[in-house]
């Protein structure tokens, strides 16, 4: 925060926002991961596929 005073309020708010969009960000990021994960499980399906 910067020098200047806010009110109470504003802040409280400012805080709850940072909170949600940090919470948000995370669900996302599982999200992807979870992706990937199911990705890298499929290409090692495929793989082993070719060989047999």
């Amino acid at each position: 925060m910067h020098a200047v005073r806010r009110s109470k309020t504003l802040r409280k708010d400012l805080q709850r926002k940072t909170t949600e969009n940090a919470r948000f960000r995370r669900r996302r990021l599982r999200v992807l991961r979870q992706g990937l994960r199911g990705k890298k499980e499929r290409v090692k399906k495929k793989r082993q596929m070719r060989k047999a």
